[in-house]
């Protein structure tokens, strides 16, 4: 995981680790930041096609998460929109699009 290693290595807070969503697994963290790294015009997902890494990514966070990415990739996908709905509704989350 060549990716991970290029984010980890210049940070230097001491309580702050990267992980792919694989590496999360029975973990939980104050904050999670999530990189949904798909954005392309087949609306294709990649890794998050399997919503049960989603699931894992979503749940690790006690008190914040964070998610950066192309809505619109996402939202071509029933599971996603209906993530992305909800979460305007009951203001969960906060999005920023760009």
């Amino acid at each position: 995981m060549k990716s991970v290693g290029l984010i980890a290595d210049p940070l230097s807070f001491s309580d702050a680790n990267v992980f792919t969503i694989d590496g999360y697994q029975g973990q939980e963290k104050e904050v999670v930041i999530i990189s949904l790294t798909r954005c392309n015009r087949n609306y294709e997902l990649g890794l998050f096609e399997d919503k049960r890494r989603m699931n894992v990514a979503i749940t690790r966070a006690k008190r914040l998460c964070i998610l950066v990415g192309d809505s619109v990739t996402y939202k071509h996908d029933e599971d996603y929109e209906v993530l992305f709905k909800e979460s305007f509704r009951t203001d969960a989350f906060k999005f920023v699009f760009l």
